[in-house]
């Protein structure tokens, strides 16, 4: 397997063709051959037809992927698409990210991040196995589906630097190549200082990529702390700088703004409030819906 790296230099010309879906950025996906992916996919039903005899299977994506360490092997096969992020991170943004990464990223990710923060309109390449990226995101796989035979594929990031989609990949290529499956969550994973909103950024990339059911189960986390992420309106500023307006963490993250308001000494002033409905405004309709009911 390649492993996913950044190197911002610009893509071979190839086939490309665009394809929206409302509420997801537009995405292309790498050019391969179909009838490649259904011989493989074939032999991967053969194994897993063999490994699950008498096996009950209860569709978590996780248990899947623990069938058969061959069919994990499998998705690591054949080409590999050209992910060209691209982000539009504030200086505000970015100070936080990268403060955020010390400590929990690796020294090249450390690198690559800070390149990422110098230049805001550069593409930066990641590469990786294509059926790795279809088996895990049902976006990826409707896009081939729609319109196979592409090239490049760029992913817009937002107020996001690469480098967190970076993390992600990497975590996934090591863990399709493990014998035994490994989550993205530890069983013990760090909360201090900034070090907790690592997962928030991770989970921020997993949603941009469509893998949803690994991003399920870091949401899952993320709402069990956002008491210690939503402290004051710089960090609710960064919890909505990142994440989408219809994320689902947004009710949790409305419903405890809700709760904290009616205390003696709410974490938001109402010039924050203000603040807040001014720039965020379906937030503040969300959190006056939930006041309403309340």
């Amino acid at each position: 397997m390649r492993q996913a790296g950044a190197n911002g230099q610009k893509p071979q010309p190839g086939k490309s063709c665009s394809l929206a879906y409302p509420g997801i950025p537009t995405i292309f996906i790498n050019n391969f051959i179909d009838m490649e992916l259904n011989c493989m996919m074939t032999e991967i039903d053969a194994i897993e037809s063999e490994s699950t005899k008498n096996t009950h299977r209860s569709g978590n994506l996780t248990e899947v992927f623990d069938v058969s360490y061959m069919i994990r092997g499998k998705l690591l096969e054949g080409l590999s698409s050209v992910l060209l992020t691209s982000h539009t991170c504030t200086d505000f943004d970015i100070k936080h990210q990268l403060s955020t990464a010390k400590g929990m990223v690796n020294a090249d990710r450390m690198r690559q991040l800070l390149e990422q923060a110098e230049d805001s309109h550069r593409h930066f390449s990641i590469e990786f196995p294509t059926w790795a990226l279809t088996a895990a995101s049902p976006l990826f796989k409707q896009c081939h589906e729609a319109q196979p035979g592409l090239s490049a594929i760029p992913v817009k990031l937002g107020n996001l630097l690469p480098g967190y989609v970076m993390c992600v990949l990497d975590w996934y290529g090591h863990a399709l190549q493990n014998k035994h499956w490994n989550d993205f969550l530890p069983e013990s994973p760090s909360v201090d200082g900034h070090d907790k909103w690592y997962w928030v950024y991770c989970y921020a990339a997993m949603r941009v990529l469509g893998l949803n059911d690994f991003a399920a189960q870091l949401q899952m986390f993320i709402e069990s702390i956002i008491d210690d992420l939503a402290t004051n309106i710089s960090n609710y500023a960064h919890l909505l700088n990142t994440l989408r307006a219809d994320d689902p963490i947004m009710f949790q993250l409305a419903w405890y703004t809700v709760m904290n308001l009616q205390q003696p000494s709410p974490h938001l002033t109402q010039l924050d409030c203000e603040t807040l409905a001014e720039h965020f405004p379906q937030f503040a309709g969300l959190v006056n819906t939930i006041l309403q009911a309340h």
